[in-house]
């Protein structure tokens, strides 16, 4: 379940409203799981690990913002 901003997670909790729990711990897992994955993909191409920290940053600082609104 990929979560990019706000209107996706409304449609992931839309989505999960009436899941179960092993279902929403599912998806949350999942949602962890996919920003480890983002951040091993950058780390095989060869960006460096400080880059890859700016990037993993960038994301928390917007992923934050979107959770304020």
């Amino acid at each position: 379940m990929k979560m990019d901003n706000r209107h996706d997670a409304l449609n992931a909790a839309q989505t999960l409203l009436n899941a179960g729990a092993d279902q929403i711990a599912d998806a949350l897992l999942e949602a962890c799981l996919e920003g480890i994955e983002q951040a091993r993909i950058q780390f095989y191409q060869g960006i460096s690990y400080q880059q890859i920290a700016k990037d993993l940053e960038a994301r928390s600082k917007f992923i934050r913002s979107q959770i304020s609104k």
